[in-house]
């Protein structure tokens, strides 16, 4: 009885030994190029106008995290009167779930180039810049591999947000 208990705990440890070294194999294998599809449904962010700057050139918008994920970064997309779509990065953030950030986006300057949206060339005092279309797309990092959620970027227009496309007279 002893020896049949001994080899039936002997033979579970060896079958776990295999299996585990089978599955952890196994995963690797896995590829993890398509990390957006797994993690993006998780995040989510809301946003609103907050206005403009008193010299016209600067929208204000408010962003909350709502998803699970901290968000490391935000490429904004704008489309304005002086120009065609284009984007520029706010770097090294870390809004954590539930947590709201300010942001000032410029309107103002070429967006050809990928560029921080702080750069002072953007700034175009002086006159009002209307924009038709704003959108930030929120990125997270994972397994130190940084991912855009293009699909879960939170928009702005200028027919659902007059705000962004007025210029006072």
């Amino acid at each position: 009885m002893l020896i049949s208990f001994v080899l039936i705990i002997g033979f579970t440890i060896v079958l776990a030994a295999f299996i585990t070294s089978w599955s952890v194999n196994r995963v690797k294998e896995v590829p993890l190029d398509n990390l957006a599809n797994a993690y993006c449904p998780d995040v989510r962010i809301d946003g609103s106008v907050i206005g403009r700057t008193t010299d016209l050139d600067i929208i204000q918008v408010s962003v909350v995290n709502r998803g699970a994920f901290s968000i490391k970064q935000v490429s904004v997309q704008r489309e304005t009167n002086n120009s065609a779509l284009g984007t520029c990065d706010f770097l090294n953030l870390v809004i954590a779930p539930g947590v709201q950030q300010d942001f000032d986006i410029p309107l103002g300057g070429d967006l050809s180039t990928l560029k921080e949206c702080t750069s002072s060339d953007l700034r175009q005092a002086g006159y009002c810049i209307g924009a038709s279309y704003i959108a930030l797309v929120p990125w997270i990092e994972v397994e130190g591999q940084m991912i855009s959620c293009n699909d879960r970027k939170e928009v702005f227009t200028a027919e659902s947000n007059p705000e962004i496309s007025f210029c006072p007279t």
